[in-house]
């Protein structure tokens, strides 16, 4: 028993005769490890990154631009999409670039709830359906109508057409997002517009699907 407490003793000794060593090394250790995660973060991974999420029903994209810009493109039927993209962004950012969402069904957006609650989005791009009564649309309008985050236009949309009080923008067929890192998107389709009906005369789809950006 007196060995055991002479031993604890003398570890505690040299505990206390090295505590600034120890307290040295630790830091340096975490200095380390975080010049390993901003490098492999910010400087390693210059290439245009695009993840595709298992969110069930309905579809998931996040693109990431060789800048660092962050795109999300739809975002399932639930908020599953939240824990993926918590996987894929920087632990210390909480900007998001753009989010584009393809039309306003259910199993494309709900996840958008979770992800803007967390998530500061500069800019949201829509097709303009608003055709949708239903509560997850109800709840995704109450953040296209508020600005989301009110900072300089990063992205290049000439084009498109904005509401001066919000941060969403309704998406034309032929519209260009530019990246200015060598990556663009661009708009093959968003029609709202009437079309050709075969009785003559036009009409406009009811599906919400035919309406997609």
């Amino acid at each position: 028993m007196q060995e055991i407490i002479y031993n604890l003793k003398n570890k505690i000794r040299f505990l206390a005769h090295n505590f600034g060593r120890i307290i040295l090394i630790i830091f340096f250790i975490l200095i380390f490890l975080f010049g390993v995660y901003f490098y492999n973060n910010y400087f390693s991974s210059r290439v245009l990154k695009i993840s595709f999420f298992d969110i069930g029903q309905g579809d998931s994209v996040m693109i990431e631009t060789p800048s660092h810009k962050k795109v999300i493109i739809d975002a399932g039927p639930s908020d599953k999409v939240l824990g993926l993209v918590d996987n894929e962004v920087n632990l210390f950012s909480k900007n998001v670039d753009l989010a584009i969402m393809s039309h306003p069904d259910q199993d494309h957006i709900a996840g958008f709830i979770s992800l803007f609650k967390k998530y500061d989005f500069k800019k949201v791009i829509w097709n303009g359906d608003d055709d949708k009564n239903t509560a997850v649309w109800d709840e995704i309008k109450k953040y296209l109508m508020l600005s989301i985050q009110n900072e300089t236009q990063t992205l290049q949309l000439p084009k498109m057409e904005q509401n001066q009080n919000t941060n969403s923008i309704i998406a034309n067929c032929g519209d260009e997002i530019n990246f200015n890192d060598g990556v663009k998107i661009y708009i093959l389709h968003s029609d709202l517009l009437p079309y050709p009906s075969q009785g003559g005369g036009e009409t406009q789809s009811t599906d919400s699907n035919s309406k997609s950006m």
